[in-house]
């Protein structure tokens, strides 16, 4: 089902945009951005990636005064976007269309810890190549454990289903809240279903990624997946999108395999 919505349709501004902004065509970057977010509105956070990523890119001369006025001007069609969310808020007074007894403006980390999941085994063949790259990185960075801790405390405590639609026994032909029953049904399972999570950010950790600037991408995927408490697997389409589209290339087998 999740291809009938609009998520994959988003994904081609938003490669659009991403494109533009490589070549330095930064008016059709925000132009393309624009549009991603009349398709949909949270694309707005891409829009938030895009800027900072530009900024990042140009090693604007002159001090700090001079250096925004000119990412500014670089960056003036994606006031746009900002233009069309304000006057899309004023007018349907939130950001959902339809259904919006059911879709309330709330934060919650449901779609964080399921993108995880997720990466983990979208990507086994290449998170099992990377094993002894993880198995270093916990060896020499011992901070790790107290962080691995306090997510694992706020995984324990803060993913749970709480949203209608995401109900097993209502929407059980949903094979997603089938998977979400599963992870969170019983307290053996959940803490075994956080093993692939806390790996999947490791491997995050240790794969490089392209651009010091596409480093970006992590904190923007986060803030986009936090609002709402709605799970779905669809809404993690553009991390992963963008993450295949930004990591350093490996060998062809892992990519073959994966």
């Amino acid at each position: 089902f999740f291809i009938l919505y609009t998520d994959a349709y988003s994904l081609l501004w938003i490669f659009l945009s991403v494109l533009a902004a490589i070549k330095r065509r930064y008016t059709f970057a925000g132009i393309f951005s624009l549009f991603s977010i009349l398709v949909r509105q949270n694309n707005i956070f891409w829009s938030l990636f895009l800027c900072g990523f530009i900024y990042l890119e140009n090693n604007y001369s002159g001090n700090r005064a001079e250096k925004i006025k000119q990412w500014l001007k670089d960056c003036w069609s994606f006031s746009l976007g900002a233009i069309a969310i304000g006057i899309f808020l004023l007018v349907n007074k939130g950001l959902v269309m339809g259904d919006k007894s059911r879709h309330p403006v709330t934060i919650d980390d449901g779609n964080f810890f399921l993108g995880l999941f997720l990466f983990f085994f979208l990507f086994l063949p290449f998170n099992l190549s990377i094993f002894k790259k993880v198995q270093q990185e916990i060896k020499t960075n011992r901070k790790w454990l107290i962080w691995g801790g306090v997510l694992f405390l706020i995984y324990l405590i803060f993913f749970r289903i709480t949203h209608f639609y995401n109900h097993p026994l209502v929407f059980g032909f949903f094979l997603r809240n089938r998977l979400l029953h599963f992870m969170t049904h019983n307290i053996v399972w959940k803490v075994a279903c956080f093993l692939p999570i806390a790996y999947a950010l490791l491997s995050l950790k240790v794969t490089p990624l392209l651009k010091k600037s596409f480093y970006l991408l992590y904190p923007v995927s986060f803030l986009f997946l936090l609002p709402g408490d709605l799970i779905e697997h669809r809404y993690c389409l553009i991390p992963l999108s963008l993450f295949l589209l930004f990591r350093e290339k490996h060998s062809w087998k892992i990519t073959l395999a994966t």
